[in-house]
């Protein structure tokens, strides 16, 4: 069984994908692109055998030496997939009857701000130290709310394509039920076992409220910056 976990960044979806891995519900990552390894991002395509010798070929690759349990799951962002067409033009022959699981974030504001501190501070998990300290940015910010609107068109554009109706999720759906939304996405993928509890914490805290607060009071107070903001929009 083949299942695509497909997200953005900061929408919980590693969250999602360790909690899977737990229990032994293949080894969903981001083969496409990025690897979360003891917390930190590191790049895939450093390696020499990344989409080698062919991108069908290394995909093929992936999918032997990563089905667990008969079950092989991947975790992509639209943005990796639109990197390499052969994939993307053959995805439905490569993951034949997949599953597909859409993450999303009902509140994009702090989802930009949390994505715009982790590349900031190299921080993707709780359990991380800060390698330097985030400084609000709010063109940062902006730049971040246009990426992940980008991803969910973009992935929406690809399941209209594919005739495709994903299991849909929001991060505040594991936020404040973890157990009830692991417990329906095990039902949609038909697997069974022990539910892990949550396996990595949640990273928001004082400084993701008050950068939200400054962001809607720019937005109500500062007429230079709502011009910028509706011209990047606009750009979109």
């Amino acid at each position: 069984m083949n299942y695509i976990i497909c997200s953005c960044a900061r929408s919980g979806s590693t969250l999602l994908a360790e909690a899977l891995l737990a229990m032994g519900a293949g080894k969903p990552e981001e083969y496409l692109g990025l690897r979360i390894h003891n917390g930190r991002i590191s790049t895939l395509s450093d390696r020499k055998d990344f989409m080698q010798p062919t991108p069908l070929k290394y995909i093929e690759r992936v999918k032997q030496e990563n089905t667990i349990n008969g079950i092989f799951g991947l975790k992509a962002h639209y943005s990796q997939l639109a990197r390499f067409p052969e994939i993307n033009k053959n995805f439905m022959n490569i993951f034949p009857d997949a599953k597909f699981i859409s993450i999303t974030r009902r509140n994009t504001l702090r989802q930009a701000i949390s994505a715009t501190r982790a590349v900031q501070t190299w921080a993707w998990t709780a359990q991380l130290s800060e390698l330097k300290k985030p400084r609000f940015n709010p063109f940062g910010i902006v730049k971040h709310l246009i990426l992940a609107a980008q991803e969910i068109e973009l992935w929406e554009r690809f399941y209209a394509a594919h005739g495709i109706k994903p299991f849909r999720i929001l991060y505040e759906d594991l936020d404040e039920d973890y157990m009830g939304t692991m417990q329906r996405v095990v039902s949609f993928l038909g697997i069974s076992g022990d539910i892990p509890l949550p396996p990595i914490k949640k990273q928001a805290d004082d400084t993701t409220d008050v950068w939200s607060s400054r962001c809607v009071n720019l937005l109500k107070e500062d007429r230079w910056f709502n011009r910028v903001l509706r011209f990047l929009v606009s750009r979109f």
